[in-house]
């Protein structure tokens, strides 16, 4: 029988191959995700999860941000890793989340909510 956060994952899994969803669905799958979190801690995790991704993108200049990191994008940056931020406390908050082996949490954290800055793109 499945729980309502697998029966999500095999909805997300029917999106085209190679989407964020698709892809999201699978790597939950693979972890085990679908059944330690409810349908509503997915849709946390996927929001957190997509936010960090669009941060990655803005703080690196690629995807619609492909554009040379300059000053003047800096309150758009810092909105994106607000909402980010958001969107992880609200995760982080819930049950599932909590319940999870800290070794679980730290896979978690690596595969969907790593936001990094490449070296050529700090600023000393």
């Amino acid at each position: 029988m499945t729980n309502h956060g697998q029966a999500y994952l095999n909805t997300l899994a029917g999106a085209p191959a190679g989407c964020f969803e698709n892809n999201f669905a699978l790597v939950c799958t693979k972890l085990g995700l679908g059944e330690k979190l409810d349908r509503n801690e997915l849709i946390l995790l996927q929001d957190a999860s997509f936010r960090a991704t669009v941060c990655n993108l803005a703080l690196n200049g690629r995807g619609a941000y492909a554009t040379t990191l300059t000053p003047a994008h800096e309150p758009i940056r810092t909105h994106l890793e607000l909402e980010f931020m958001v969107a992880c406390d609200a995760l982080f908050a819930s049950a599932g989340w909590q319940n999870l082996p800290c070794s679980q949490q730290n896979t978690v954290r690596r595969i969907f909510l790593a936001v990094l800055v490449r070296q050529e793109n700090l600023a000393f």
